[in-house]
């Protein structure tokens, strides 16, 4: 940028201030009702939801170089403990519309001393972000990009308990209509990490999720609200990651796990009606 020209600012007063403002991105994306909206994505650095970093975002307009936003409510790209940073994608070609997403899935609170070795911190799927309204309120919603189901194999449908089929598995489930839900991924050395639904608090907690030795924030569980109703759920479970989307997308959590030995157990414990890995 050897040339440019001052049109504006924001930020001041506005939105989660606990540490410093970085790598922003301003999109264009329409409305449910049709109208062209502006959405400005802020990762922060620390004051995330969960301790250390996230990415915030607002909704509003741009217009004469100048955004502003429709209000000032505090909202997250992903309320989970590890997406950061993220990115979108540009030229992608002339009859895709899409607006795709991936991020950095680690967090700056012990991002540096995590139990790797020869890598350190990986990415999280990617993502395709979209406005939906909730309750006469636009919000962010991020999906799975529809490439991932190519890496899908055959569709194995599954009980209340059931063994895993690899370290890295899709899975779909279909929640009763009860809208809350339990499910726990498990091991042989009784390390678990679970997903629960409760009092309009989807959570995952990872407090005895195996090695945690290395941070004292890291063994922990990670909430956020969600006061509509939850139907589904999408499960990208790897050797070291989780990240779960509820309604697709409508809300997201991405955490980071360290287990001793590979998760080997799925028990589906309240609230599924289907399920099914893929």
């Amino acid at each position: 940028m050897k040339t440019w020209k001052f049109t504006g600012e924001f930020g001041q007063s506005i939105g989660a201030h606990g540490g410093v403002w970085e790598c922003p991105d301003l999109l264009s994306l329409t409305a449910p009702n049709g109208d062209q909206k502006w959405v400005l994505l802020v990762s922060i650095n620390p004051g995330g939801p969960q301790k250390g970093s996230a990415t915030q975002y607002f909704i509003g307009n741009f217009e004469n170089g100048t955004f502003t936003p429709d209000d000032t409510m505090i909202r997250w790209l992903d309320y989970g403990p590890d997406n950061y940073a993220g990115v979108t994608w540009s030229n992608l070609p002339e009859e895709e519309s899409r607006t795709l997403f991936i991020g950095w899935m680690s967090n700056w609170l012990y991002a540096q001393v995590v139990p790797t070795t020869s890598w350190r911190s990986a990415m999280t799927v990617a993502r395709e972000l979209s406005l939906i309204e909730i309750n006469g309120v636009l919000l962010l919603k991020s999906a799975p990009a529809k490439e991932l189901e190519s890496l899908r194999g055959e569709e194995i449908t599954i009980d209340k308990t059931s063994n895993l089929p690899s370290q890295a598995v899709e899975i779909k489930l279909e929640l009763d209509g009860s809208d809350n839900f339990a499910l726990v991924f498990s091991n042989e050395l009784n390390e678990k990490v679970s997903i629960t639904k409760e009092m309009g608090l989807v959570s995952i907690d990872r407090t005895y999720a195996g090695n945690e030795a290395f941070h004292p924030d890291f063994a922990a569980m990670h909430s956020a609200p969600m006061s509509w109703k939850a139907e589904d759920l999408r499960i990208f479970l790897d050797a070291c990651s989780i990240e779960v989307f509820v309604n697709n997308g409508e809300l997201v959590m991405t955490s980071t796990l360290f287990p001793s030995s590979p998760w080997k157990k799925a028990a589906f414990i309240s609230g599924i009606e289907n399920a099914s890995f893929f």
